[in-house]
């Protein structure tokens, strides 16, 4: 979307970009009678809710008195494979604790989802995109699952969501279907009785036009959908807690005598396990995939914090990461172009498409240092893996490209003793903008035009 600049300067970015919330398929809903289950009201007896980091899965467990008096206990599993990367599961389980009646679930796919509400002058939070964001294109239900078709209105992207729902305990069950223009819903009503448990399994799956032709991925959606359905909740999970098992064998992480830093540490850990999983195509959000902060943008804290982690943990990951800033390199040249640079590559400071989204120059493209920052990478993960293909694959071209900005930014300044120098910068601190002479920009600049030279 364009940048509104009241009075538009020399090389300020003109256009920014934003991660959009796609269709919602964690919507399930519990009906007692004609009483909705609604933390808001009623009385929560009990609540518990735990990541378990060994298995990969979040349970919510809880206990609820509706106002009329029933009392229902209810425990959520949610799941996000990391075998299979189109694919949310879902385990919910009612149990009926003082009363018999009809039970309800209503299991929801909703295309029709805003970004959260600007909070001024935060940029941590997103702003509401009204009728930017993603479009409905088609609904379609079916007697347990649906499919819903999504577009973005300007950059020609396109998705498919598709769920299938199993109920393995209860019933027997009546079926229904609603649809709308923009949401659908499967509903699953039961007679329970006292005591009696009654567990839906919701099986969801995610295809884009970033990896698939875009007549294909209803089919392909739906299809993982059901193929998951028949595979199962739990096969997903045994696999899940294998994989989890082998992340933490490699992380090899052990403190003795302090179990809270340790549980805090692997918490960190696990915020990066799922933060990564691209294949080339793009960074890491500055809040990961949780937030909608910063708008989904990509910035320096990728390189110098994150990849050098992923080399030593999973290679794959960090060579992807840089994979996805060679994939922007011709934007970073035509970025260097625009500020006069007549040769080289600058990087953008903030971005998810390549097109630099920084709305403000002085604490944006100011910021030069980012482009040591991906030399930085390119050079640690090549210091861990010892995987110098990826020199002749593309980084080289990165490193050559990037130094070659260096040397056209700076110039000999006869008042500093003929010394190099890089005026008006940015350095880290971004509340101290516009400087000459950054010690951190400098020190990152000579090392890395050093590296350059060394590789070629």
């Amino acid at each position: 979307m364009p940048i509104p600049h009241n009075e538009r300067g020399y090389g300020f970015a003109r256009n920014t970009q934003t991660r959009l919330n796609v269709t919602d398929s964690k919507i399930i809903k519990l009906q007692l009678e004609d009483e909705w289950f609604n933390l808001d009201t009623g009385q929560l007896i009990s609540f518990e809710r735990t990541l378990d980091l060994r298995k990969g899965c979040q349970v919510r467990e809880l206990v609820w008195r509706s106002p009329k008096g029933w009392e229902v206990k209810v425990c959520i599993k949610r799941l996000v494979p990391f075998n299979h990367r189109h694919l949310p599961a879902f385990a919910y389980e009612v149990e009926l604790l003082n009363f018999s009646g009809t039970v309800t679930i209503h299991s929801a796919l909703n295309g029709n989802v805003d970004n959260h509400t600007h909070v001024e002058n935060d940029p941590r939070f997103s702003a509401s995109l009204g009728e930017l964001r993603m479009a409905v294109t088609g609904v379609k239900a079916r007697a347990t699952g649906a499919t819903i078709t999504q577009e973005t209105i300007r950059s020609g992207l396109s998705l498919a969501c598709a769920m299938e729902n199993l109920l393995i305990e209860g019933g027997p069950a009546e079926v229904d279907t609603e649809q709308t223009a923009k949401a659908t819903t499967n509903k699953f009503r039961i007679n329970a009785r006292v005591n009696e448990k009654i567990k839906l399994l919701k099986f969801a799956s995610y295809y884009t036009t970033l990896d698939y032709p875009e007549d294909k991925i209803a089919e392909l959606a739906e299809k993982t959908a059901k193929a998951a359905k028949d595979l199962g909740f739990k096969a997903l999970l045994a696999e899940q807690e294998m994989f989890c098992a082998d992340y933490w064998d490699e992380v090899g992480l052990s403190i003795e005598g302090d179990p809270l830093l340790l549980q805090g540490l692997r918490f960190n850990l696990f915020h990066l396990l799922q933060a990564s999983g691209n294949k080339g195509q793009t960074g890491i959000a500055a809040k990961g995939l949780t937030s909608e902060g910063y708008d989904g943008h990509y910035f320096w804290d990728t390189e110098i914090y994150l990849l050098p982690f992923y080399a030593a943990i999973n290679p794959e990951e960090a060579r992807n990461l840089i994979a996805y800033r060679y994939s922007i390199l011709d934007h970073a040249r035509k970025r260097a172009g625009e500020l006069s640079h007549p040769k080289g590559a600058l990087y953008p400071w903030r971005t998810i498409a390549g097109e630099e989204g920084s709305s403000y120059f002085p604490a944006g493209t100011a910021q030069y240092h980012i482009n040591a920052a991906i030399a930085y990478a390119i050079c640690k993960y090549i210091e861990t893996t010892g995987d110098f293909e990826l020199m002749l694959d593309f980084g080289a071209e990165i490193l050559f490209e990037t130094a070659r900005l260096w040397a056209d930014l700076g110039t000999y300044v006869p008042r500093k003793g003929n010394r190099f120098c890089f005026n008006e910068v940015t350095g880290p601190d971004e509340y101290s903008a516009l400087v000459n002479n950054n010690s951190y920009t400098n020190l990152m600049a000579q090392w890395r035009l050093r590296y350059a030279f060394e590789t070629a």
